[in-house]
């Protein structure tokens, strides 16, 4: 329904997701498709899978292999990868086998299927894993900090949270900038399950056992 409270579209879907981009993901025995604002059907209930648009364009399943819609329902990327994430920042992740690259809008890929695996992009880096090891790699998909972490986030407002080694997860979390620089010491116990207060600009985290909240260069403000 809209803002005054009338319904847009009948109850005949049976599972739908907020609007994104202005279309919505909906549902019916099995499959997915899309409709806009009014209602109208975008792209029939055909898809084994559909994600909620981001930057414009929806990745789609069939038989297993993944590509791309746009906002009118054309299939813009073809269906040919394993793997296939949201585009963020203009970019998005896809995998074959068990290796995964990005591709760019038009479905050219910017990165090689080389790595173990990639996360999203953010503050114009993405966290890639190699052999056990994270780094980031930048828009072009080359390696701008290396595969040196053994927890590595993704940025967050020009900072991420990283730890050299597993065995020092109760104390050993640090943050650095987007040009791998340590910023903050990795001597931190950071609580992971409130990720929120760290995208608002802070985070969790003790030292010595003691909670408090920091700013991300480490300073405690709370």
């Amino acid at each position: 329904m809209n803002r005054r409270g009338e319904l847009l579209t009948p109850f005949e879907w049976e599972s739908a997701s907020d609007f994104h981009d202005g279309c919505a993901v909906v549902g019916k025995d099995g499959h997915y498709g899309c409709i806009n604002v009014m209602g109208n059907v975008v792209s029939p209930c055909q898809w084994d899978l559909m994600e909620d648009f981001s930057e414009g364009l929806a990745m789609v399943d069939r038989d297993g292999k993944r590509g791309y819609i746009d906002v009118t329902g054309t299939l813009v990327i073809p269906c040919e990868w394993e793997w296939a994430m949201s585009f963020h920042e203009g970019l998005a992740v896809v995998g074959r086998g068990e290796r995964y690259g990005v591709i760019d809008r038009t479905g050219a890929l910017v990165c090689d299927l080389k790595w173990d695996f990639i996360c999203d992009y953010s503050d114009g880096l993405a966290v890639v894993e190699k052999d056990g090891k994270y780094g980031y790699i930048n828009m072009r998909g080359e390696l701008a900090i290396p595969c040196e972490w053994e927890f590595a986030r993704p940025f967050c407002g020009g900072t991420a949270a990283v730890c050299r080694s597993m065995d020092d997860w109760n104390g050993g979390i640090g943050f650095i900038n987007v040009q791998g620089e340590i910023i903050v010491p990795d001597r931190f116990h950071w609580d992971y399950d409130n990720d929120s207060a760290y995208r608002e600009g802070c985070f969790i985290g003790s030292v010595d056992g003691e909670l408090f909240i920091y700013d991300r260069q480490g300073n405690r403000i709370y």
